[in-house]
């Protein structure tokens, strides 16, 4: 059976030198996470990689089209379109295009103190949107953005700016797709996003736990494994973070009175109101204020 590792027709790469890659890993600007190899084979037809010792970087593979499979830890895990794997540096593997629909790939090695964290969860089949919500078109743009900085050279200002450009392009794969993921398990809705439409159009009134469960149709116990889940916080908490930055605003554009903002945020009691926002912003509202009003003075 033929197998190809490369030269594919339209396929494009680049592999940085190693005297670059070196620079790169001490230069405090990139050092955390920098790359090292980046490229992109359509239609890949009898691809074929193997490294039974493993690479010395982070392997990012990326399926937009067709499908493939990797062979890793003794298992063969199979790639579809927008379908992503990450290959920790040092572990045996092998990956390849399938014979009947070859994969489109994006591929990107990645070095850095911060890799193993941009990696984490991600060695094995990582689902990314499923087609009527995928996002392909906006990460394979942060590819070519990236693809572009250093097929242009390796100049200082280049490589820092694809390093800078590699922590966003690999974000969508570590973050994005573990919220996907969650909002898939809940039906498909993002549901933190209606809430915070539900919280903005009452922030006026009382809002409590059970306003959102009857809002979500979750349970006490769900919502707020949600909440914390999506937000890091309690609904409670959520609510009262967004009543804090609505006041924040009022005072920006607007010349209500305290009391006047607090209940405008479904406070009623303006010491208690005060005491939360000086939690929130280190401040009283009245310094927040004359805060704002001098930055707006300055050239």
């Amino acid at each position: 059976m033929l197998r190809l590792k490369d030269g594919f027709k339209g396929s494009r790469m680049v592999v940085l030198p190693p005297p670059v890659t070196e620079a790169l890993g001490r230069d405090p600007f990139t050092s955390r996470l920098y790359l090292t190899d980046i490229g992109h084979f359509p239609h890949a037809r009898h691809h074929f990689r193997s490294r039974p010792e493993g690479a010395d970087a982070w392997i990012l593979l990326y399926c937009t089209d067709g499908s493939g499979w990797v062979d890793y830890q003794g298992a063969r895990y199979v790639l579809g379109p927008g379908q992503s794997f990450i290959i920790p540096a040092g572990a045996p593997h092998a990956y390849g295009a399938d014979d009947a629909a070859p994969w489109t790939l994006y591929w990107v090695h990645f070095k850095g103190e911060l890799a193993p964290y941009f990696a984490e969860g991600c060695d094995r089949v990582c689902v990314m949107a499923d087609p009527d919500h995928d996002r392909i078109t906006g990460r394979t743009t942060l590819f070519e953005e990236l693809f572009l900085a250093v097929e242009a050279g390796f100049g200082d200002e280049q490589l820092r700016y694809a390093c800078a450009t590699l922590y966003h392009f690999l974000g969508t794969f570590r973050y994005l797709q573990a919220g996907y993921q969650t909002r898939r398990e809940e039906g498909g809705l993002d549901i933190i996003a209606r809430c915070r439409e539900f919280i903005r159009e009452h922030i006026e009134q009382h809002i409590s736990l059970d306003d959102l469960c009857r809002f979500t149709g979750f349970s006490p116990a769900r919502c707020n494994a949600v909440f914390k889940r999506h937000t890091g916080m309690t609904p409670g908490a959520y609510i009262q973070e967004m009543r804090i930055q609505t006041a924040m605003q009022l005072f920006d554009i607007t010349d209500l009175h305290v009391n006047q903002v607090c209940h405008k945020v479904g406070i009623e009691d303006p010491y208690y109101f005060s005491r939360l926002f000086h939690k929130r912003t280190g401040c009283s509202p009245s310094v927040w204020r004359r805060q704002g009003q001098k930055s707006t003075l300055q050239p």
